[in-house]
C-alpha cells in the first residue's frame, strides 16, 4: 500500500489522505470544519491531471496581515496612542507588515498537483506534490496506469502529444493574469496547454466528447475586474510601505514622490481595468453531450480567420460522428 498526505493550513487545517490499495484507493478528508472517507476503484478513474497553480489563499492570507500592520499603525497615528514613541512596537509592525509580503510571495509562487477525475468528469482528488512525496506520487501514479486500461494523462512539463498535428491556435489573454493558450488540433483529438503568471494546465478534448451545442456570442470579460482589484492592491501596498516605514510627512512629500506616483498610476489602472471588463468580447464555447462546458475560444481582429477554420472543423468533426 502506498499512502499519501497534503496538508492545507489555509483551508481550516485540512488534510487529505490517499492510501493506494491493489484494488481501490481510500481517500481521508479532515479539518476543523468537515471529516469524511470514501473509496474509489482503479476501474473508476479516467483522468490524471498534473497543473502549478499559486495559492490564492495564501496570497489574501499575505494581503490582510500587511494591511493589519499598516491600519494598526495609522490608527494609532490618528487617535495619538503613544505607543508610536515605542521603537518596539513601530519594530513589530515594520516586522508583520514584511511577513505578510513574504507571505504574499510565496504564494504567488506556481506549487505542483496531481489531480484525479473520474469517467464523467469529476473530480476525485488533489494531491500536492514536493520533494519529499514526489518518489511515492510516480509510485502511485504507475499504480492505477497498470490498474485503468486507458487514463488520459496531461502534464504541463509535456503538454502535446508526439504526432503531428493539423494546425494551431495561440491566443493571449491580459487579464487572465497575462495567460497564453496554445492548441493544437489533431485528427482525433485536441490540446490546449495554458500559462499564466499563476497557474499551468494542460486540457484534452477528445472530438467524440463534443455535443452539437455551440454557443457564439459577445460577453464582458469578468476576468479584468480581478486584474482590477490586483492592481489597486499593489498600489495600496506600495502606499502602505511609505506609510510603515516613514512617518513623517516631510519624508514621505519630500523623499518619495516618485515612488508615490507609481502608486498611483498602479491604483489608475486598476480602476481602468474596471471599465476595460465593461467591453464585450466575442468568443465561441463548445459544450460536451451532457452541456458541460468544454472548451472555448476568445475571438480577437488578429485571429478572427482561424478563430472561423476552428469552428468549421470542429462542426464537420461533429457531422462526422452523427453519420
Amino acid at each position: 500500500m502506498i499512502q499519501l498526505t497534503s496538508f492545507y493550513p489555509l483551508s481550516n487545517f485540512l488534510r487529505v489522505t490517499q492510501e493506494f490499495g491493489d484494488e481501490k484507493i481510500a481517500i481521508k478528508n479532515k479539518s476543523h470544519a468537515t471529516e469524511y472517507q470514501f473509496e474509489i476503484s482503479y476501474e473508476q478513474i479516467s483522468k490524471i491531471r498534473y497543473t502549478l497553480s499559486s495559492n490564492s489563499s495564501q496570497m489574501i492570507l499575505g494581503i490582510f496581515i500587511a494591511a493589519i500592520a499598516c491600519s494598526i499603525l495609522i490608527l494609532s497615528n490618528i487617535f495619538n496612542v503613544r505607543l508610536l514613541q515605542s521603537n518596539v512596537f513601530v519594530r513589530l509592525e515594520q516586522t508583520a507588515y514584511i511577513i505578510g509580503i513574504l507571505v504574499l510571495i510565496l504564494g504567488a509562487i506556481k506549487k505542483e498537483y496531481c489531480q484525479l477525475f473520474d469517467k464523467n468528469g469529476n473530480f476525485i482528488t488533489e494531491i500536492r506534490i514536493n520533494s519529499k512525496n514526489e518518489e511515492d506520487i510516480d509510485k502511485a501514479i504507475d499504480l492505477v496506469k497498470s490498474k485503468v486500461n486507458a487514463v488520459d494523462v496531461t502534464d504541463p512539463d509535456d503538454p502535446f502529444p508526439n504526432a503531428n498535428y493539423l494546425f494551431e491556435y495561440i491566443s493571449r489573454d491580459i487579464a487572465d493574469y497575462i495567460s497564453k493558450s496554445t492548441t493544437r488540433f489533431y485528427e482525433t483529438e485536441l490540446v490546449d496547454y495554458e500559462k499564466s503568471l499563476i497557474d499551468e494546465r494542460v486540457t484534452r478534448v477528445k472530438y467524440e466528447e463534443l455535443g452539437e451545442r455551440i454557443i457564439r456570442g459577445k460577453q464582458r470579460n469578468s476576468r479584468w475586474g480581478n486584474i482590477g482589484i490586483l492592481l489597486i492592491f499593489l498600489g495600496g501596498i506600495l502606499f502602505q510601505f511609505m506609510y510603515v516605514f516613514y512617518f513623517t510627512k516631510q519624508i514621505y512629500e519630500v523623499e518619495f514622490p516618485i515612488l508615490r506616483l507609481i502608486s498611483w498610476i498602479i491604483m489608475g489602472s486598476g480602476f481602468l481595468a474596471f471599465f476595460i471588463g465593461l467591453i464585450k468580447e466575442e468568443s465561441i464555447v463548445f459544450f460536451n453531450h451532457k452541456n458541460q462546458y468544454i472548451y472555448s475560444v476568445q475571438i480577437a481582429r488578429a485571429n478572427k480567420k482561424k478563430a472561423e477554420l476552428i469552428l468549421e472543423f470542429i462542426r464537420s468533426k461533429i457531422s462526422s460522428q452523427d453519420q
